[in-house]
């Protein structure tokens, strides 16, 4: 329990272990992902799980555990990297920082950054396609970072969603990456895993995560 405007409420964290035994692993990545970046740590994750014990659906939820990381800023994100993770992708550094070649300074930050390979992901939610002067700044940053010889692919809710166009960009990240993919479909060894994309993440004022049904 935690104290929230006075009032006694469950923590986002128990509130996670509590959804195991009705979510799939893919939505618990997605948690998880979101508390651990509040917490700027997955340890208190582990230590919530380890203290509640033999809890209903503690297997999925120690599978999700193997999946979240600290960076992804949005459910989606979370998502996109998960889809990356079935297609065989090499893992991307999260929101990474993106410094000029010559020493000049920073050029951005990238959702997905395969720093090696000079290949940044950035992933386009709805707030980019709302105004002028937001759609100007990812002009300029797509170009300031082509500039400087790295590989920039951007992709929407509709290349995750859409079968013909998430095969073709993760084939297109896949070429620039210098790697194969896995398959056209998920291995069978993820399937039931992350196939549910139930639910979308919020966060209230109080900055507890909220699960709502789409």
């Amino acid at each position: 329990m935690t104290t929230v405007a006075g009032l006694r409420v469950v923590a986002g964290v128990d509130v996670w272990v509590d959804l195991g035994s009705v979510l799939g692993i893919e939505d618990l990545v997605v948690i998880g992902d979101q508390i651990a970046r509040r917490a700027g740590s997955v340890d208190l994750l582990h230590r919530v799980l380890e203290r509640r014990g033999a809890v209903r659906g503690v297997r999925s939820l120690r599978e999700a555990l193997r999946w979240v990381r600290i960076g992804s800023e949005s459910a989606m994100e979370s998502r996109v990297r998960l889809l990356f993770a079935r297609y065989g992708l090499p893992e991307p550094e999260l929101n990474g920082e993106i410094t000029a070649a010559d020493g000049s300074g920073f050029v951005c930050r990238g959702d997905f950054v395969w720093r090696d390979q000079k290949v940044v992901g950035e992933y386009q939610g709805r707030h980019h396609f709302g105004t002028f002067d937001r759609g100007d700044d990812d002009i300029s940053r797509r170009l300031l970072v082509e500039d400087d010889d790295w590989k920039y692919v951007e992709l929407t809710k509709r290349d995750y969603f859409n079968p013909a166009r998430r095969v073709a960009m993760v084939r297109r990240l896949a070429r620039h990456l210098g790697v194969e993919v896995v398959a056209d479909r998920p291995p069978k060894a993820w399937n039931g895993r992350f196939a549910t994309t139930s639910t979308c993440l919020t966060a209230g004022p109080d900055g507890v995560s909220v699960v709502r049904r789409r």
